[in-house]
């Protein structure tokens, strides 16, 4: 198997730190597309992973961090196409993996009160957005 190198932004570090730079729209389209497959196919697996990934502190700032990157590249005409839907944001994949996977353990551990201003920042920034699905998504999380 073929490896891709991962680009290191050493401009973007603190001493000592390195910070991976976003994957190309084609590697993104791919992981993107890839966790879609897993939702749709096996919830109960989706929802176990959901809830590993909640355990992270950082999770749902990274969540935050991830809509908002995503929504610079857009607005610079950097959408992905796709053959019959239009364009498919980070932002409604991020939607519908949330809606997806929040479900018993996963639903707990989003609710928890350690990660309060965690997940507001979140469920902020994606209602921000002028997606209706996106909006209409966090209405029902």
């Amino acid at each position: 198997a073929t490896q891709l190198p991962l680009r290191i932004d050493d401009d973007a570090t603190m001493e000592g730190e390195q910070q991976v730079a976003p994957a190309s729209p084609v590697v993104q389209k791919a992981a993107g597309d890839a966790l879609l497959t897993l939702a749709r196919a096996d919830s109960e697996c989706w929802q176990w992973s959901l809830h590993a990934y909640l355990g992270s502190p950082q999770a749902l700032h990274d969540l935050a961090s991830l809509v908002q990157d995503s929504s610079q590249v857009q607005s610079e005409g950097a959408e992905i196409e796709t053959a019959a839907k239009g364009p498919v944001s980070a932002e409604r994949i991020l939607a519908e993996l949330l809606l997806r996977g929040l479900h018993g353990e996963a639903i707990v551990r989003f609710v928890g009160p350690d990660i309060t201003s965690e997940r507001k920042q979140l469920l902020n920034v994606l209602f921000a957005l002028n997606d209706v699905f996106v909006r209409l998504v966090v209405g029902l999380l």
